[in-house]
């Protein structure tokens, strides 16, 4: 029975021994994973602040580049009016005759215009005399009857 007892204290002091020596090991290993915990979440930090800066910068050149696009777009509307010449320019002066030159020619239609009517309203006057004087002379005629 002796036996029984030292094979069961050997038994039981080597299952203790592999208990501690388990534990160790797995003290060890959560102490490793601890550490590389803390290391990715270090990493992790960084790359979000690098994130954010990249939003921000980002967000920035977004902004100007909507500025840019702004002046371009106004200067392409610039270029495309057509600039206002001085007044002096030779050009500006020959565009100012031609339109004097609308001008009279439109004034001339109109005088000519006007002459035709005043001639034809020359003519129906004269024909409205005649017609009144024919109306009296056939009046005339009419009464000493």
């Amino acid at each position: 029975m002796l036996n029984g007892v030292l094979l069961l204290a050997a038994v039981a002091a080597i299952c203790a021994g592999v208990g501690v020596w388990l534990w160790r090991q797995s003290e060890s290993r959560a102490a490793g994973l601890a550490a590389a915990n803390r290391t990715l979440e270090g990493e992790r930090d960084r790359l979000a602040a690098d994130l954010s800066k990249e939003t921000k910068a980002r967000r920035r050149q977004a902004e100007q580049l909507a500025g840019h696009r702004k002046k371009a777009d106004k200067a392409k509307k610039r270029q495309a009016r057509p600039a206002a010449q001085p007044l002096g320019t030779a050009s500006r002066i020959r565009d100012l005759e031609d339109r004097l030159e609308q001008g009279d020619a439109a004034q001339r239609r109109v005088e000519a215009e006007r002459d035709l009517l005043v001639a034809r309203v020359g003519t129906l006057e004269a024909r409205l005399d005649l017609s009144a004087r024919k109306l009296e002379q056939a009046s005339v005629q009419v009464e000493p009857e």
